[in-house]
Order: C-alpha cells, then sequence, then structure tokens
C-alpha cells in the first residue's frame, strides 16, 4: 500500500518518507529540520533528540477458512482484520491468503429480452435449457437456476399502450432461483414477450430490480451472485425517461409486486454509475449475452461495471451454453482483488485538514464474493512532538512571544498572530492571519525590503553591514551611505557625502560626483603679464578636461596647452563591496 500525503513542517513533519524530524534547530549550519535516514552522515544530523515513527502492523482478527461444503458465513480470506500504522509516502505490504472452494455456491439468474425480435432466442433457450443446467452442474453441482424477462415501461413512447393482445410490461420475475432446473425450462417456455415501439430496450429498469430484491430473487448470502443479461439490442438509461414525462430520478429500491415491476413509470431509468454501485453492493457478477452488432457498445459498457463482463450471443442464440458455462468457470475460477476506501483519503495528496480522518478504514475484497480484509489505517501525519503531552508540545511558548503554540520547535500562532515567532498581530482585514509583504515594496515591481532586509509584521528591518561605516536605511532599506561614485579612491571625489547612494557635496563643490570646483580664481585673467594659467571642466560623463592658457604680452592673443588624455572617474560600484 502506498500513501501519497505531502505535508507541512510545523504539525505534519514526514512528508518524505525518510524523514527524521530533528527536534532543535540546528542554528550553526541552518540545516533543514527534516533530515534523511538514508544520508550518509545520518548519525550526525540531529544535535539532540529526533522523532523518526515506524511502521507497525498487527492483526486483529485471522479466523480459519472455511472447508469444502460450508454453505453459509464462508471465510476464503485470511487475516480478516488488521491495523497498520504507516508513514506516508510509504510501502508496505501485507500478505493475505484466499482459499478456493470447490463446489462453490452458485446462483445464475438468466434475464432475457422479451421483444418480438428475441423470440427465437427464447425458443432456443428453452430447448438447450436442461442440456444448458447439465452444463454449469459440471461446473457445480451447487447450483441454483432463474429467470426474468422484460420489455420496456408500459408507457408511450416505449411501448403501444392500445394493444389488447400483449398486455405491455417492464420487467417480470418469472422464476425466482431454485434448484429445481427443470423449472428452469418450463418457465422459459411459458414466458410470454411484447412489443416495443423503439430499438432500445429498457432492461435497465428490470436489472435493477433484479440486483436490489434479494428476497424476490431469492439470492443465497454465501452464494456466487451472476445475472446473464441477454439481447440483441440498446438500452435505455437515466435521461431517457424525460421523453415520457418521468423526471424523478429512480431510487435504486426495490419495486416487484408480485412477480412484476409496476412502478417503471414513475421512476426514470437507472444510470450506468446506479448500477455498479449496487452491483458492488450485492456482489453480482453480470454477464452481458449480446449479439455482434451490440458487442462495442456493451464491451464499453463492461468497464464501468465492476465485475461486468461481456460474450457473443449467436444471432439465434444457438451457442449460448456455451457462453454461460464458460462465463461461470471464469467466475468461480478466477479471483479479482480490488480495494473501497470508506473515507475517501488514503489516495489523497495531502494528509486531511481534520485530524478525525487521519484514521480511514480500507476494505479489500473479491470481486463479487463474500468476505473481505478490512484495513484500520493509521496515518503518520505528526510527530509526538506535535501532540499534547509530549515535552516538545509547549503552550503559550516563550519561543513564540507567549503567542503560540511551540511543536517540535516550531511556532504555531495563536489566531491573530503571524511570523516566525508569532511576534506580529495581523489586523488584516480579510481576516486570514496573514500580513502582506507589499508594505514592504517600494513599487509594486520593487524587491521586498530593496533585498537590503527583511519584512517583519509589515515593517522592514534593514540588514547591518560588516562595516560598522556604513548603513543601509530609509523606509524600503532603499537607501546606503556608500553606494555612491568613488572618484581617486574616495566617496564623492573626496568633496562630498554619500547620502541615500547620491552625494551631497560640500560648499564649493559641484557635480553629479562633488569633482567640480567652483573657485574661478584659477579662470580669471586678474594681471595680463601673468605667465600660464592651468584650467580644467568636465565633460557630460564627467570626465576632467585639463588645459592651460597665456597672454601673449606682444599681441594680447591667447595661447592654449589641453591635455591630450582625459581623466574619466572608475565605474560605479553597485554591490557595495570593496
Amino acid at each position: 500500500m502506498s500513501l501519497a500525503v505531502n505535508t507541512t513542517p510545523a504539525r505534519h513533519a514526514f512528508a518524505i518518507p525518510t524523514c527524521v524530524w530533528c527536534y532543535e534547530p540546528n542554528n550553526r549550519t541552518a540545516r533543514p529540520r527534516c533530515r534523511s535516514r538514508e544520508r550518509a552522515d545520518f548519525p550526525a544530523v540531529c544535535h539532540g533528540e529526533k522523532s523518526d515513527p515506524q511502521n507497525a502492523y498487527g492483526v486483529v482478527r485471522d479466523e480459519p477458512l472455511s472447508a469444502d461444503g460450508d454453505v453459509e458465513n464462508i471465510l476464503q480470506m485470511s487475516p480478516q482484520e488488521v491495523n497498520l500504522t504507516v508513514r506516508i509516502k510509504e510501502t508496505f505490504n501485507i500478505s493475505l491468503t484466499y482459499k478456493h472452494m470447490a463446489n462453490y455456491p452458485a446462483d445464475i439468474y438468466y434475464m432475457m429480452d422479451g421483444s418480438k425480435s428475441m423470440a427465437d432466442d427464447k425458443d432456443m433457450l428453452h430447448s438447450v435449457g436442461k442440456e444448458l443446467a447439465e452444463g454449469m452442474k459440471k461446473i457445480t453441482s451447487n447450483l441454483q437456476l432463474g429467470f426474468g424477462i422484460f420489455v420496456d415501461k408500459p408507457v408511450l413512447p416505449y411501448v403501444s399502450t392500445m394493444s389488447k393482445n400483449e398486455a405491455a410490461y417492464s420487467f417480470k420475475n418469472v422464476l425466482p432461483l431454485t434448484s429445481n432446473t427443470s423449472a428452469f425450462t418450463e418457465e422459459v417456455k411459458r414466458a410470454e414477450g411484447a412489443t416495443n415501439q423503439d430499438f432500445p430496450e429498457g432492461g435497465f429498469d428490470g436489472l435493477m430490480q433484479a440486483i436490489v430484491c434479494e428476497k424476490d430473487i431469492k439470492w443465497r448470502n454465501a452464494s456466487v451472485r451472476v445475472i446473464f443479461f441477454s439481447t440483441d439490442a440498446g438500452f435505455h438509461f437515466a435521461g431517457d425517461g424525460k421523453l415520457a414525462g418521468i423526471v424523478t430520478p429512480n431510487d435504486e429500491r426495490c419495486h416487484l409486486d408480485g412477480n412484476e415491476l409496476r412502478k417503471a413509470h414513475l421512476y426514470d431509468f437507472p444510470s450506468v454509475a446506479q448500477i455498479n454501485k449496487m452491483a458492488k453492493l450485492h456482489r453480482i457478477n453480470l454477464v452481458f449475452a449480446i449479439t455482434a452488432e451490440q458487442e462495442p457498445l456493451y464491451a464499453r459498457l463492461s468497464q464501468h461495471i465492476e465485475g461486468a463482463t461481456s460474450g457473443v450471443l449467436a444471432s439465434d442464440s444457438s451457442n449460448v451454453v456455451d457462453l454461460l458455462t464458460s462465463s461461470l468457470k471464469d467466475i468461480i475460477s478466477k479471483v479479482e482483488l480490488t480495494q473501497r476506501d470508506h473515507n475517501s483519503h488514503v489516495s489523497a495528496l495531502k494528509c486531511p485538514d481534520n485530524e478525525k480522518d487521519w484514521n480511514p478504514v480500507v476494505e479489500v475484497y473479491p470481486v463479487g464474493r463474500q468476505g473481505s480484509l478490512q484495513i484500520n489505517l493509521g496515518m503518520h501525519c505528526q510527530c509526538s512532538c506535535a501532540k499534547p503531552g509530549d515535552k516538545g508540545y509547549i503552550v503559550n511558548a516563550e519561543a513564540c512571544s507567549r503567542n503560540g503554540t511551540s511543536m517540535c520547535g516550531v511556532c504555531e500562532c495563536h489566531e491573530g498572530f503571524v511570523g516566525k515567532a508569532c511576534e506580529c498581530y495581523s489586523n488584516d482585514d480579510d481576516g486570514t492571519g496573514t500580513i502582506s509583504e507589499d508594505s514592504c515594496r517600494q513599487t509594486n515591481a520593487s524587491a521586498v525590503c530593496s533585498d537590503r532586509g527583511q519584512c517583519v509584521c509589515g515593517q522592514c528591518q534593514c540588514k547591518k553591514p560588516a562595516d560598522p561605516s556604513q548603513e543601509i536605511y530609509g523606509h524600503y532599506c532603499q537607501c546606503t551611505n556608500y553606494d555612491c561614485a568613488v572618484i581617486g579612491g574616495e566617496l564623492c571625489s573626496g568633496h562630498g557625502e554619500c547620502d541615500c547612494n547620491a552625494c551631497n557635496c560640500n560648499d564649493g563643490w559641484a557635480g553629479k560626483h562633488c569633482s567640480c570646483s567652483q573657485d574661478t580664481d584659477n579662470c580669471e585673467n586678474r594681471d595680463l603679464s601673468i605667465g600660464e594659467k592651468p584650467c580644467s571642466f568636465l565633460d557630460e560623463k564627467d570626465c576632467r578636461f585639463d588645459f592651460a592658457y597665456e597672454i601673449d604680452r606682444d599681441t594680447g592673443n591667447v595661447l592654449l596647452w589641453a591635455k591630450q588624455d582625459l581623466d574619466c572617474p572608475e565605474p560605479v560600484n553597485t554591490t557595495g563591496e570593496f
């Protein structure tokens, strides 16, 4: 059995089958709390205590199997009930024994289409009735035979209600199950058919009655129950009843009055799902004996009904003995095991939210047979330290700001509190108990706290750089005092301070990087006799252009000398690393 359940660390620690849950967090290496026991370093995965629940299996009921010849309360499977506690996503093999019984009791109920198109088939069944009974008794002498016949709902547009010679009917239980096989032949001969208006037949109405009317059909409790359904036509199904104004769904109950269904006009045809449901409940093996033209339709239908098969019947039913005896032999000699999950949680993708559903009951049973194996399943959905009474379960724990319960070292916050240590109180409008990180984003596209901090209780807590001279600040941690250009080995050219990622220049200095002097002395000609004067300016790329000039005393012309190479700043360090 494989249980596929996804879990979360706080309450359900074993999403991985090999997980070992460490009680104490490993702050030194920040390793995950759930560690695999298959790792080579498994002995050192936890520094303290750990939780590693194991699978547990125990037999509750294991009664002796029935002997050949037993006819009541037959036991063919052992054990009959077990307890199993298993890790999720792990496979656990359960051994069981199934004993095939010789001369197994069999109840065979033959249902025939009574429309005129099947008249020759009814005659053939009568002529081979004795041969059919003898063939089946070779398989098991503990045999009962019964016979029923169906046509359609006795209302328009399905059958004609004007004919006085042929009374319309839906289904008749002509012969309840009996060990008197000669009575089968006689009742088949006396059964009267009827005429219907359309090609599909109302066999599902009769099939439902043959399944659910256990007392009327006289199904035995310990027998293999087989219904042979013989027809050369398709079938009406749920919804077709609306053609006659019948809108009440089929109620899956017995409505035989005497030997006849007299309420077919009150209920819609059964659905395939309803037939499947009741066939499983009443342990019916259903064999559709149909003509070649209808074989594809009924082959698909058989796939949707547990324990159903189909076989091709000759146009005149001349092969009915071979078909029925071979089908019965297959049913008795073969065993198909399947399972029923009464809680519908075993195949879930996560542990059920309700802890009451962590202990489902699974039933393994042979299709169409008596008996089963009941598995009382327990899911390992949480550590012992997540359960009250364990020392790892601490209510109003200090580690949870006294606003939550510590389970295995992880906080589960009380209502209204969130955060790793339940340190935040949520007053959100939708009552979800969470705090959005949107208030920690400068814009919708921005990173939370500019990737320089953590959003705690809806506010940014900025990181502290290793260099004590460096700072990160701002409502969104968007500002630093170091993320500015470095010119000449100094922030802001050494002529200003870095404030929120921009240079704030000292007096007398300007420019994006505070590299431009506002002193004009070196640019003014106070004395024409003077010599060569140096000067510089910054271009649009903040590259410094150095030059010098001199005024010729004789002519008054300006002589200019320019430095060939520009002095450009180093690229901006956007990472803040030095």
